[in-house]
């Protein structure tokens, strides 16, 4: 496995670990409109580290670990570091495009980056 995606992945697993057992940690850091809308832009990236529980994050991690391989043997590394931090941004502007009026809208996970 390369090094760029175990890191992904071990990152995605200590951050909602983390998470789903520290409810403060939680909602510090989960995609939350009313709070990137008052300045706390990195919110677009830190909850595409964090899942509502731990069949989700497996669900996703396992998508990721399957079908990671085969964008790094095309395209590698550096492009697909690109495209899986460029999805989550760009994931996160659209959920903020259709949910920009709700302030109280909330969403996690990593499945932006991992589509």
């Amino acid at each position: 496995m390369n090094i760029i995606l175990a890191g992904i992945i071990v990152a995605n697993v200590v951050i909602s670990y983390k998470g789903f057992n520290d409810l403060s940690f939680f909602r510090k850091y989960e995609f939350h409109v009313g709070s990137i809308r008052s300045g706390e832009q990195i919110r677009m990236l830190s909850s595409g580290f964090l899942h509502v529980d731990m069949m989700h994050l497996i669900f996703n991690m396992l998508t990721l670990y399957f079908f990671a391989p085969v964008v790094l043997g095309w395209l590698g590394t550096f492009s697909f570091v690109l495209i899986y931090f460029g999805s989550l941004i760009f994931g996160s502007l659209l959920t903020m495009l259709f949910h920009k009026n709700d302030y109280s809208y909330r969403a996690v996970g990593a499945s932006g980056a991992v589509t």
